[in-house]
């Protein structure tokens, strides 16, 4: 299915159109879906085994496409797992639990049987393989993925074809990928480094080349390079990838005209904007949504946004504020935002063992507290109701740092809390009460081991940890404490 929406998309695009670019060569679409009918006739066999799910762990970007595509003709749901076998994959093979694995590497310590699908096997399938002719339509998910956004547990999560293209109509009906550009130049390249192993990284590069956006194959170590060239460019990036790019940059950079930057996965910090705007672009656009709702509202480049402001209300979702009871609050009062729209998964598309408890009467419950502003639909969130905590895009659960820390010998009691960088980026400090000497880097290592993502940790020590009438650390205490005494 997905083939054929991408062929209906591309009918006013001519022959010459690049879907996919890297550095040594690109790829039109027609060689593309050439490839996926190699690659899908190659896994062919598979279809015997009736897996529900099939997992892919491929580092070659252009190969992990060909695949996804190949598993969709099969009529086989896919699930794209990390390229690292380190704690993310881990995790997030567990809660997806797929019956086989396509690998470049042999997984010799997961208990599925795996398919080696290397550098070599690519180039004999890609060189001299048969097509594959038929089209075998999914009867269910045609992906499985994790969503950790809004619960202290991650939970699986699928999504048939249909529902991932209204998704990605949705995306382009919210103009965020309709950028303008001079006559006669090509349109933007898009360089996402938000991973297509969760599902609004995939839907946002769906959306892309369904809109005629050259897909850029590239990382984030190489963005500089690619920002060089001075080409039309579409950046979508968590607020932490922003302000690794802002480092990376020339102390003489100034703003140019023909780059978006999309941010996604967090607020983006008074701070962080300002210098962007200064050194790379004023085109700067937010997007506020989970994985479990799609977008829900949007920062565009034309407005002044308040503080704690996540943008306008798309045009098809339901905000509403409501107290504990479910009552609706008058306009500027906080409370617990719920959403309510065709782009949040229905109950049935959770997979988990908690599934469908984020949901009352139809609304989905993400979590969030916040207020809206009526006049223009401008939502505004300032907090949750848990311990979740994102540092620069991805989220952390706090509690589960503070039990690592207070069970490292020899620390008394501790807590994790957030501070804000010189760009406004939150960042992970450790307050701990201990009497002796310990090995701060191996504390590292642990709460590491829990969250591979987890920027570097700064530890303070303190005589004792501020605590809430009810016994919770009184976070806000500490972030204020120490954000003064670094502006002095």
């Amino acid at each position: 299915m997905f083939e054929e929406f991408l062929l209906q998309s591309h009918k006013s695009f001519d022959d010459k159109h690049v879907l996919f670019e890297g550095f040594s060569r690109s790829w039109r679409m027609r060689e593309f879906l050439v490839d996926v009918k190699k690659v899908a006739h190659a896994l062919a066999g598979i279809r015997e085994q009736a897996p529900s799910i099939v997992g892919i762990k491929c580092r070659n970007f252009y190969h992990h496409w060909l695949v996804i595509f190949a598993l969709d003709q099969l009529g086989i749901a896919s699930a794209s797992l990390p390229n690292d076998t380190g704690v993310t994959f881990h995790e997030n093979f567990n809660i997806i639990q797929p019956d086989l694995m396509l690998c470049d590497e042999v997984l010799s310590a997961y208990r599925v049987k795996n398919i080696l699908i290397n550098e070599r096997w690519f180039s004999d399938i890609l060189s001299k393989g048969g097509v594959f002719l038929d089209r075998d339509k999914n009867t269910s998910f045609a992906r499985v993925s994790v969503a950790s956004g809004t619960g202290v547990t991650a939970e699986k999560i699928g999504a048939t074809a249909e529902y991932i293209i209204q998704n990605i109509n949705n995306i382009l009906h919210s103009n965020l990928l309709s950028f303008s550009h001079k006559k006669g130049e090509k349109k933007p390249q898009l360089i996402s480094c938000i991973g297509f192993d969760i599902l609004t990284g995939f839907q946002i590069i769906m959306a892309a080349m369904v809109a005629g956006v050259t897909v850029e194959i590239t990382d984030r170590t190489h963005i500089a390079a690619v920002l060089a060239r001075n080409t039309p460019l579409v950046l979508i990036l968590s607020p932490l990838h922003l302000e690794y790019v802002i480092g990376i940059l020339s102390p003489l950079s100034t703003a140019r005209d023909n780059l978006n930057i999309i941010i996604v996965g967090g607020s983006l910090p008074e701070q962080l904007r300002k210098i962007t705007t200064q050194k790379l672009t004023k085109k700067i656009h937010v997007v506020y949504g989970t994985e479990e709702t799609g977008l829900v509202a949007v920062q565009n480049d034309k407005l002044d946004w308040s503080m704690n402001s996540v943008g306008s209300v798309l045009p098809w979702v339901e905000v509403e504020v409501v107290d504990e009871n479910g009552h609706i609050l008058a306009e500027g009062q906080e409370g617990s935002v719920r959403i309510k729209s065709s782009s949040v998964l229905p109950p049935q598309f959770f997979l988990g063992p908690k599934a469908g408890e984020k949901f009352q009467n139809g609304w989905f419950y993400p979590g969030d507290r916040g207020y809206l502003k009526s006049s223009n639909r401008e939502l505004f969130i300032t907090g949750r109701y848990d311990d979740l905590v994102s540092f620069g895009g991805d989220k952390f659960d706090l509690r589960l740092l503070d039990d690592i820390v207070k069970s490292f010998s020899p620390i008394i009691d501790g807590s994790v809390f957030p501070v804000p960088d010189q760009n406004g980026i939150l960042k992970p400090y450790v307050a701990v009460v201990c009497e002796d000497n310990f090995d701060g880097d191996e504390l590292s290592r642990k709460m590491h081991a829990k969250y591979e993502n987890l920027p570097s940790i700064t530890l303070i020590w303190v005589n004792e940890i501020p605590r809430l009438s009810d016994g919770r650390p009184n976070r806000k205490l500490m972030t204020d404490s120490i954000s003064e005494t670094l502006k002095k």
